[in-house]
């Protein structure tokens, strides 16, 4: 996913995000983490800043 993000690949990174997403998703569940409840935390945006993505200056509660 980096190569594809630092070499700017549209295509290699929608391929490589959804690799990463599939591996996230394998991990919660075996985990027995629900990422529906997880991701709840950020569905109105940054829980301190409220954007999307977040606008907090480096080292604040990103």
């Amino acid at each position: 996913m980096a190569r594809a993000v630092r070499k700017g690949d549209s295509e290699s990174m929608g391929e490589e995000f959804g690799d990463v997403l599939a591996w996230l998703c394998t991990l919660a569940s075996i985990h027995g983490v629900e990422l529906e409840e997880a991701v709840g935390k950020y569905a109105a945006g940054c829980p301190k800043c409220g954007g999307t993505p977040c606008e907090c200056e480096e080292g604040e509660a990103r």
